[in-house]
C-alpha cells in the first residue's frame, strides 16, 4: 500500500529513492518507482533555465548551470551533452563574431585606402597645376591617415621640391628681368649721350662734346 501511494505521489520518474518497505514490496508484487530527491528536483528546475540562457546566448551562465547539473551525478550523459552543446555554441559564436569583426575591419581598411588614394590623386592634380601649397596640404592629409606613409612622404617631398624649384626659377627670372631693364636703361642713356656729343662736336663745341663723351 505504501509503495502504491509513493508511486501515485511521484508519478513515473527516471531517478527515484525508495522507502525500505517499498523496496521490499518491489521485490514481491509491484513495479515501484523511487521517490525523486530534492537535489534532482533542483536539477530539473535549473536545466530549463540554462536552456533559456543558451538560447539568449548567455553562454557562461548556461555552461555554469550545466556543470552544476553534471556534478550532481544524476544523468551524466544528458548533462554532459548539454554542456558540450553549450561549449560548442559559445565557440561557434566567438568564431562568428571574429569573422564579423574581421569583415568589418577589412571594409574599413578598404574604405580608408580608397580615401587615401583619392587625396593623393587630388594632390597630384594640384601639383600639375603648380598649386604647390594646396598639393602639399592634400598629401599631408593623406599622411595623417597612416595608410602608406612612404608614398605620402615621397609626394610631399616632390611637391616641396617642385615649389622650391618654381620659386627659384621665379626669383631668377625676376632678377634677369631687372638686370635686363637696367642694362637697357643704361644703353639708352649711353646712346643719348653719344648722340648729344656728336651734335656738340658737329657744331664745334669741343669742350662740351668732350665732357659729354667722357660721361
Amino acid at each position: 500500500i505504501q509503495c502504491e501511494q509513493e508511486i501515485k505521489q511521484t508519478g513515473n520518474r527516471t531517478r527515484l529513492y525508495w522507502s525500505d518497505k517499498c523496496r521490499m514490496a518491489y521485490k514481491r508484487t509491484c513495479k515501484a518507482v523511487p521517490i525523486q530527491s530534492e537535489q534532482a528536483k533542483a536539477n530539473n528546475l535549473e536545466l530549463p533555465k540554462a536552456g533559456n540562457e543558451l538560447k539568449e546566448k548567455k553562454f557562461d551562465p548556461a555552461i555554469a548551470t550545466f556543470q552544476k547539473a553534471l556534478a550532481m551525478n544524476l544523468d551524466n550523459a544528458a548533462a554532459q551533452a548539454k554542456l558540450d552543446a553549450a561549449n560548442k555554441a559559445k565557440a561557434d559564436e566567438e568564431v562568428r563574431k571574429k569573422a564579423e569583426e574581421d569583415a568589418k575591419n577589412k571594409a574599413e581598411a578598404e574604405k580608408k585606402r580608397a580615401d587615401f588614394e583619392k587625396l593623393i590623386k587630388e594632390g597630384d592634380g594640384k601639383l600639375k597645376d603648380q598649386k604647390f601649397d594646396e598639393a602639399i596640404a592634400q598629401y599631408n592629409s593623406a599622411l595623417a591617415m597612416q595608410v602608406d606613409d612612404a608614398v605620402a612622404n615621397t609626394k610631399i617631398k616632390e611637391a616641396q621640391d617642385a615649389k622650391n624649384a618654381a620659386e627659384e626659377a621665379k626669383r631668377k627670372a625676376e632678377e634677369d628681368a631687372k638686370n635686363k631693364a637696367e642694362a637697357e636703361k643704361r644703353k639708352a642713356e649711353f646712346d643719348a649721350l653719344i648722340k648729344q656729343g656728336d651734335g656738340e662736336l658737329k657744331e664745334k663745341h669741343f669742350d662740351p662734346a668732350i665732357a659729354t663723351f667722357q660721361k
